[in-house]
């Protein structure tokens, strides 16, 4: 089954998002990337932190990502290529085939919303999500939200292994940062909130879509 990568990229000194020179450089990452797993890729530029960058895409596996694409010769000419321009923070995979269960794609801005439940509590924020998930369906539309649980520990230098903790991501679509702060209004969130019992904490980030263009040469 597909599985989707969610990773998180920082920009280095000197570097802007709208950098002609990245923007070319990451096209050709975006290539390599979707010829190699036969996927559409995308990159979105974080609201909140003009300096992050994250990849949203697909893999065959999990293992065809980390065995056999990170380490092909393609892939290691790309980082050289860009490892003046960014550092990658973190990159881990989640149980979402996209092939029956798109991202939120449909508006320029998503909200990447990291649970990190509570020890032991995995269950309970499964069963209370669902019954609950309706609340945010009905604000937004069901077309425009998608979740999933990480399930590995990917490549992530601020968690060791034996701490990490069960972690739902949920993907949704927003026409604003002011259009998500009207759901925390509503009598609906009040009930979806309850989810809250049972994570330790939450890390939501706002992101647009970054078009990159298309190459065009061979």
């Amino acid at each position: 089954m597909p599985v989707s990568e969610l990773a998180r990229l920082t920009l280095r000194s000197g570097t802007e998002a709208s950098s002609p020179a990245l923007l070319m450089n990451l096209a050709k990452a975006k290539e390599a990337m979707v010829e190699a797993s036969g996927f559409e890729f995308w990159y979105y530029h974080c609201v909140e932190d003009p300096r992050v960058i994250f990849i949203l895409g697909s893999w065959p596996s999990v293992e065809f990502h980390m065995q056999d694409f990170i380490a092909s010769e393609p892939n290691q000419e790309l980082l050289t290529l860009l490892k003046d321009q960014i550092t990658v923070d973190w990159m881990f995979h989640l149980d979402i085939a996209q092939t029956t269960h798109p991202l939120p794609l449909s508006r320029d801005m998503i909200a990447i919303a990291r649970h990190f439940i509570k020890d032991g509590a995995k269950e309970a924020f499964k069963s209370t999500f669902e019954a609950r998930r309706y609340e945010l369906e009905s604000f937004l539309g069901k077309e425009n939200m998608v979740g999933g649980w990480r399930i590995d520990a990917g490549y992530d230098p601020s968690e060791e292994d034996e701490s990490r903790k069960e972690e739902f991501v949920l993907f949704t679509a927003w026409d604003s940062v002011e259009h998500h702060g009207e759901f925390a209004e509503t009598e609906g969130f009040q009930k979806y909130s309850q989810t809250r019992n049972h994570i330790d904490r939450a890390e939501i980030k706002h992101a647009k879509l970054l078009q990159v263009g298309e190459l065009v040469w061979k």
